[in-house]
């Protein structure tokens, strides 16, 4: 993933390698970000139905 973000500022400036590194990292870090906030909306979406489900149990059997 971030190794696109590498290349692209390569591209864009060949010249400047720390900045394209730099842009790589910055990518990473959103990326890990975002997947940790993924995980606890999933988890929060799970327990929400699990309390959904324990609490009207009755009508779902």
């Amino acid at each position: 993933m971030g190794l696109r973000a590498l290349v692209g500022e390569l591209i864009y400036e060949s010249k400047d390698h720390q900045r394209a590194f730099k842009a790589a990292i910055g990518f990473f870090i959103v990326f890990l970000a975002s997947s940790f906030m993924k995980f606890v909306l999933c988890t929060m979406y799970l327990g929400l139905f699990i309390w959904i489900f324990w609490t009207y149990k009755t009508a779902f059997f």
